[in-house]
């Protein structure tokens, strides 16, 4: 049993709710698609595909055919979209790129059980990826699967515990090909990178101007990685937090707030933006805390102390 209704046409879109159903009614999906309404060419179109998955008991073939029930391929012109977002449960599984060309994408955000073939992606500059279950990610090196573009920004959040953890020889071929020439970059909730493989990219990369780490750490966190970071940066958010079943590294992240005071605060070369998170007894030694707002007035730094990391735009 299936039934589509129109609700609404806010903003020159057609707003469908979809309400789908297998054999017990507990086993539902509703989901939103925004269809435009207007000529498919511009510079601001954007495909957002928002999925709620409410009481559903996951089903391997269950897979969202939009880009087919929005644009059929036999009728009309293709749509020269600029940027694409999937904003996904991570049940939920999609094959982008079907019926939509890539060459002209130039933001790009992946979510949910994301598949596709290798695509060409030559305007793309802007490659967020959240929540991304797909273990074909694991796989992934970005500079054979993202060979052809020169991304600005990428972005990385796990989000959930079955989401596609970011290691060292993906960061690794990331600079190697498509972000060699990053301007933004944010890792969220990163488990699997070590602090060597984090310094080395920083280092090639004099050009960043934002970064952003949510660091979980396990065994180790030798190097100091804040030493790496470029004169170009204008913000600095840094969170560290330990797994559940590790010992924490009092005396590293120690470390990094010292050289975070010295390097940072004191000097203020072009930095505008810190947020830090550390542990709080750390942040309490010595007055570290009230010492660190104290330089952030008398130097016009905008600081925030504490967890940052849900706030941070993905």
């Amino acid at each position: 049993m299936s039934s589509i209704t129109r609700l609404s046409q806010p903003l020159g879109c057609i707003l469908y709710w979809q309400s789908s159903y297998r054999w017990r009614k507990s086993e539902s999906s509703m989901f939103v698609i925004i269809i435009p309404t207007r000529p498919l060419v511009g510079e601001t179109l954007l495909i957002y595909l928002l999925a709620l998955l409410l009481n559903l008991v996951p089903h391997p073939r269950y897979q969202l055919n939009f880009e087919g029930a929005m644009f059929p391929a036999a009728k009309g012109p293709r749509p020269l979209l600029q940027a694409y977002e999937l904003h996904l449960d991570p049940t939920t599984r999609a094959n982008p790129f079907q019926t939509i060309p890539s060459n002209h994408i130039r933001s790009l955000r992946l979510s949910g059980d994301c598949r596709f073939k290798k695509t060409p992606f030559p305007a793309l500059r802007h490659l967020t990826i959240r929540g991304v279950t797909s273990n074909a990610f694991d796989q992934i090196r970005f500079n054979t699967s993202f060979p052809n573009c020169q991304l600005d920004s990428f972005i990385h959040a796990q989000d959930h515990r079955l989401g596609f953890e970011i290691r060292n020889v993906h960061l690794e071929s990331l600079l190697a090909g498509p972000g060699s020439c990053l301007r933004k970059l944010v890792l969220l909730g990163s488990s699997r990178l070590s602090s060597a493989t984090i310094a080395s990219c920083l280092r090639s990369l004099p050009t960043l101007e934002y970064f952003a780490l949510s660091l979980v750490t396990v065994n180790e966190l030798r190097e100091n990685f804040i030493l790496a970071l470029g004169p170009s940066l204008q913000v600095l958010k840094l969170q560290i937090t330990h797994a559940w079943y590790a010992v924490p590294l009092f005396k590293e992240e120690r470390i990094i707030c010292d050289t975070i005071e010295e390097r940072i605060l004191l000097r203020h070369l072009s930095h505008k933006v810190v947020h830090v998170s550390f542990h709080s007894h750390l942040m309490a030694e010595h007055g570290r805390q009230d010492r660190w707002r104290n330089i952030a007035a008398a130097q016009r730094l905008s600081l925030k102390i504490g967890p940052w990391e849900d706030e941070e735009e993905t």
